[in-house]
């Protein structure tokens, strides 16, 4: 198996104290290459934390939200134009 260590990322699960413990640990070797641990993933669309508390995806989803609410807001005027009409 071949893993690019540019675009690979390992990350450990678990609760504060027991990740202290690991706190030392900034990588591991996964079928020979080298993976940096990281804090936080993003599998699949969603952002998961070392401590599964799913607040980076939250923050993530809300920023995606207001940033597409206020381009709404931008077109708003046009959409209501074409109502009248």
């Amino acid at each position: 198996m071949a893993l690019n260590p540019t675009k690979s990322v390992a990350i450990l699960f678990g609760t504060p104290k027991r990740l202290k413990y690991f706190s030392g640990l900034k990588s591991c070797n996964v079928a020979g290459t080298d993976i940096q641990l990281s804090d936080k993933v993003q599998i699949l669309g969603a952002t998961l934390d070392s401590s599964l508390t799913m607040e980076p995806h939250t923050k993530a989803l809300y920023s995606s939200c207001f940033y597409h609410i206020r381009s709404f807001k931008q077109i708003l005027h046009y959409v209501t134009v074409l109502r009248r009409l």
